[in-house]
């Protein structure tokens, strides 16, 4: 499911049972255009909402987080000890506008080679 709410749980979980120095990879966190977000889908390229969960992970602390600027985006988190997710309830009622104005500029977007720095540090 590529829902906001499904995705915090699916990532919420995965943190409990991920090895120490594990990473979990997540897909479509850079939406294109709104008809993208869209819930529930109106086209075959679609995204959903997810792009609110890269938001948390990049407001949560001691989890290190980027997005490859591939494929609609293939967000990467190495959570360290002590790691704290943080949810942002106000998001749920957000969309693709408040993405693109608000959000996506302090999204910490890479290009490949930065995304290979990134898994082999």
């Amino acid at each position: 499911m590529h829902t906001y709410k499904q995705c915090q749980k699916d990532c919420l979980n995965s943190l409990k049972f991920l090895k120490k120095n594990g990473f979990i990879f997540f897909h479509d966190f850079l939406p294109r255009n709104p008809y993208e977000e869209n819930i529930p889908a109106k086209q075959r390229e679609w995204s959903g909402d997810v792009w609110k969960v890269a938001v948390e992970l990049n407001n949560s602390k001691n989890i290190d987080f980027v997005i490859a600027n591939i494929d609609r985006g293939i967000g990467i988190i190495r959570p360290k000890n002590n790691y704290s997710y943080n949810k942002m309830e106000e998001l749920t009622k957000l969309h693709f506008e408040h993405y693109i104005k608000t959000y996506y500029p302090k999204l910490p977007v890479v290009n490949c080679k930065k995304t290979l720095e990134f898994i082999d540090k």
